[in-house]
């Protein structure tokens, strides 16, 4: 079967790899060195980043430990201690609501952080957070100078339903600073669902099937699907098809496999990576399926299929039975 990293509609093939590597020597008081473009990338101290859709979305991992010798960080004193002080930024929102958002179609919104003091300017070093539904870029600008400001963008890239509420850590040379996120997540339109919370043992695959619903009255074209590469690959449904345009023809209403993930377990890590998948519609959709998955060594039980997903059924339907496989 072949393995295909990116499919076009018109049968061509091309790897697209999305990896950016941001290494941070000195994190306290000093300005963080990263790439040309303020956007490319979400600076953490010690990890490697790895972008997609445009350097906008990042993985963000744990906050990384302050010293006994960092700065104060205002928002983390306590409430008695904090009448003495009076916060040096604020930012516009005080605090970002996604609201309700369908899962595996990220939504962008804008910070603006704003220098309060009208003799210091403040380094803007890096942000962290330990979540996997929101993603961050870098600082529009690296450094405020007095009364100025400078500003962020958030993704919300949806994993599970419901509500869900996290804080990012805006590093600064005066300290760390909290900033709220929530959202809702909803059922994709497209019936698309992330890969997450899958277990395997060293070289096994894990091949899903990937359907798609057509939600509207027309009938949608794909027009390509990629990954952001690693061990995850793409293949065909059927190992005898071809490509073809009406492989990625669904029609209105119905729901069909349009492809099949394949990601091979080489080596004992959590694994994340992502599934973008672009259509022909004239109004701009994104489609990013987030893939997570822990490798382990130690022996045990394992299953191939980490949800057993019955689709859509009515009250009057035929009970449907589904194959547990371990």
């Amino acid at each position: 079967m072949a393995r295909l990293n990116v499919i076009r509609s018109c049968g061509n093939m091309k790897l697209h790899k999305f990896f950016l590597v941001f290494n941070v020597l000195d994190i306290v008081y000093k300005v963080v060195q990263s790439v040309d473009g303020h956007a490319q990338g979400f600076v953490q101290e010690g990890s490697d980043i790895n972008g997609l859709v445009d350097g906008v979305l990042a993985q963000i991992s744990e906050p990384s430990a302050v010293s006994s010798s960092s700065p104060v960080s205002f928002a983390d004193l306590e409430d008695s201690s904090t009448n003495m002080y009076a916060s040096p930024i604020a930012f516009e929102p005080a605090f970002m609501d996604f609201k309700s958002q369908p899962l595996s179609m990220p939504v962008r919104r804008r910070v603006v952080v704003k220098n309060l003091s009208p003799e210091s300017s403040i380094e803007m070093l890096s942000i962290s957070g330990s979540t996997a539904n929101f993603h961050c870029s870098f600082f529009q600008e690296k450094r405020i100078s007095p009364g100025g400001n400078t500003s962020f963008d958030i993704v919300y890239l949806g994993r599970q339903r419901g509500l869900v509420e996290n804080i990012l850590f805006i590093h600064t040379s005066l300290g760390s600073f909290k900033y709220q996120v929530s959202a809702f997540g909803k059922e994709n339109p497209y019936r698309l669902r992330p890969f997450v919370g899958v277990r395997m043992p060293l070289n096994s695959s894990y091949t899903p099937l990937i359907y798609m619903h057509n939600p509207h009255s027309s009938t949608i074209q794909l027009t390509e699907i990629y990954t952001s590469g690693g061990d995850l690959h793409l293949e065909v449904p059927d190992s005898g098809s071809k490509v073809t345009k009406e492989l990625w023809e669904i029609p209105p209403y119905k729901t069909k496999p349009v492809m099949k993930a394949n990601f091979v377990s080489r080596i004992e890590k959590n694994h994340t990576a992502f599934i973008r998948i672009k259509l022909n519609s004239t109004n701009r959709v994104d489609l990013i399926l987030p893939v997570e998955v822990e490798v382990v060594s130690l022996p045990g039980i394992f299953s191939p299929m980490e949800v057993l997903d019955f689709g859509v059924m009515h009250s009057q339907d035929e009970p449907r039975t589904l194959p547990v496989l371990v």
